[in-house]
């Protein structure tokens, strides 16, 4: 049998390159199907309610993800969805978050979001942050598992925490409950310190609903929140460094 002994892309050309290995024989597989993360919700602060964007498609939830639009290839996305399994099999998080996706998309495979909720989470505990951000997505919006706030936030979080802005904003317009959230406010101090994370690179409408947010809170509110904040952006900073 042959066995997979690596998987990866190739940016900025979204190139999927499969290396398999069978005795002293590799094959090198490369696809160029792409299938892209489903997209964090815009949100109006002026508004309850929300408008989400994706490459082709909209939601009335503004702190959850929408489902992606299928970049169908025909030919070539069953063979793909066969060949991520096996990758994924063997513990890949990149194939086990492609084949969620996959799932997620109906792109090569039926549509399964429990499927998709599966493949996302072993990829997530292997601690890739698109996946842990899609996984808090579904539990956001109770899509193939059960609508779970805390769930939802545990993942944004662990993906907000390696820089994943998307996940900044659902986080943070989670926690707030403003926007057409799912769920009640829970934590508006966390919820604006990710706001303005999410604020810094211009990610969606993350500025009017920190400022939305601040309304809200007492001046030793404002205080702890900026320190959080504070304390957060020299950890990114000294990991960058």
């Amino acid at each position: 049998l042959f066995k997979v002994t690596s998987i990866s892309e190739i940016y900025p050309l979204s190139l999927h390159v499969v290396l398999l290995t069978y005795s002293s024989t590799t094959i090198i597989i490369i696809s160029s199907s792409y299938y892209y993360h489903p997209i964090i919700s815009s949100t109006s602060a002026s508004s309850s309610s929300s408008s989400s964007t994706s490459s082709s498609s909209s939601s009335s939830s503004s702190s959850s993800t929408s489902p992606s639009s299928s970049h169908s290839d025909a030919p070539t996305s069953a063979a793909a969805a066969a060949w991520y399994r096996k990758a994924a099999a063997q513990g890949h998080r990149l194939a086990q978050y492609k084949l969620g996706l996959m799932y997620f998309a109906a792109n090569g495979v039926p549509r399964d979001a429990a499927k998709a909720a599966v493949w996302y989470r072993k990829a997530a505990e292997q601690g890739l942050a698109e996946a842990q951000f899609n996984l808090g997505g579904l539990y956001d919006r109770g899509t193939g598992v059960a609508a779970s706030r805390d769930q939802a936030a545990n993942w944004y979080r662990k993906a907000a925490l390696q820089g994943n802005i998307r996940a900044r904003l659902n986080l943070g317009l989670l926690l707030a409950g403003i926007g057409g959230a799912t769920f009640k406010p829970v934590d508006p101090v966390e919820a604006w310190v990710w706001l303005s994370l999410a604020a810094d690179t211009g990610e969606g409408d993350a500025a009017a609903a920190r400022d939305q947010v601040a309304k809200g809170l007492t001046a030793a509110e404002k205080e702890d929140a900026r320190n959080r904040l504070e304390a957060l952006r020299k950890d990114a900073g000294a990991k960058e460094g």
